[in-house]
Order: C-alpha cells, then sequence, then structure tokens
C-alpha cells in the first residue's frame, strides 16, 4: 500500500513515525517539495499491514508452487 504524507516537515516526520507503529514501513520516498510552496512537502510510504507478505515474498510463493505444478520439488 502507498501511503502520500503531505505536510510541514515536522509534522510528515512525526506522523510517519507514528505509522510505523501500526503498520511496517518497507519504503519512504525524498521529500518532494509542495507544488503550491509554502515550505510544505510530501513523501510517499510503502506499508504493509503486519499480516501482509512483502510483494517479493509473494513472487518467490507464486514461483514456488508454479514449480510444483510442473512437477519440481522446490
Amino acid at each position: 500500500m502507498r501511503i502520500r504524507l503531505h505536510g510541514t516537515p515536522g509534522g510528515r516526520q512525526t506522523l510517519a513515525g507514528r505509522l510505523a507503529t501500526v503498520c511496517r514501513v518497507v519504503a519512504v520516498s525524498p521529500p518532494y517539495a509542495d507544488r503550491r510552496g509554502g515550505g510544505l512537502v510530501r513523501v510517499y510510504l510503502d506499508v504493509r499491514l503486519p499480516d501482509q507478505p512483502d510483494q517479493a515474498d509473494q513472487a518467490d510463493q507464486h514461483d514456488r508452487t508454479r514449480d510444483r505444478s510442473k512437477g519440481g520439488t522446490s
């Protein structure tokens, strides 16, 4: 899931820290200046819920399932 945070640099950092207590933050974009100026920034967080595997984990699981269907032993 991708979440966009938009606000002051301090507010953005505070909220990102709080989000990390309820979900797993797997990537954070660099801050982008707000298009309208005013000192606001936006960042994008890629997050996973605690029970949600990473996409790499899902791809690996898919590959193992496909190999089994072809007679593989992985």
